[in-house]
């Protein structure tokens, strides 16, 4: 198990590391998006797109230190919510729950659940609090249309419900092919 633990905080660090890479990039990209959806509010956008691909800019320079060994977990979280916080003030800023918005909290509830490499329960908690500040957005912006707020929560749980199993298999799986390995060695090791 100590083998494991050290070996999957490795790969949970080189993943947590493409990932943040990624948003890094595609956050502030998304700018195009608010040029043509949401002309008016481009300048508030953007300056909330580089605040938090400066936040991750941050986190991922934190990947390459001694800290990241002991903090991955709480490092990916803090990335995760960072853009999970900036795509729900958007929501908030604009149109609620008439926002086309919430698409980008799925793409993220899916990231989370395919890319990362994290436990069920991380990635079941990460979702909840992404659904939860997308609520709080909704509510905050004005009272929202009951039937589109709940067409929009509804997709979000069921995208929610396939990521978290999804990363429930992949942690079983990633588990079962390093207890294979390690065996494997074990076996050899002895043969020699």
């Amino acid at each position: 198990l100590e083998a494991y633990q050290k070996a999957d905080r490795d790969l949970r660090l080189r993943y947590s590391k493409i990932a943040c890479i990624l948003a890094i990039v595609l956050v502030p990209a998304g700018a195009s998006l608010d040029y043509f959806v949401y002309p008016d509010f481009l300048d508030i956008f953007v300056i909330a797109r580089l605040i938090c691909s400066a936040f991750l800019l941050i986190a991922l320079v934190l990947f390459f230190t001694n800290l990241s060994r002991s903090s991955v977990i709480a490092l990916t979280l803090m990335c995760v919510l960072s853009v999970q916080l900036t795509m729900s003030f958007m929501i908030f800023w604009v149109d609620g729950a008439q926002s086309s918005y919430h698409l980008g909290l799925l793409l993220i509830i899916f990231l989370i659940g395919t890319l990362l490499p994290l436990s069920f329960q991380e990635v079941t908690l990460s979702i909840l609090v992404g659904i939860f500040l997308y609520i709080i957005a909704c509510f905050g912006h004005e009272k929202p249309q009951i039937n589109i707020l709940y067409n929009n929560v509804y997709f979000m749980v069921l995208t929610g419900s396939i990521s978290s199993t999804a990363s429930f298999f992949y942690s079983r799986g990633r588990f079962e092919e390093f207890r294979l390995n390690f065996e494997l060695d074990k076996r050899n090791e002895e043969l020699e």
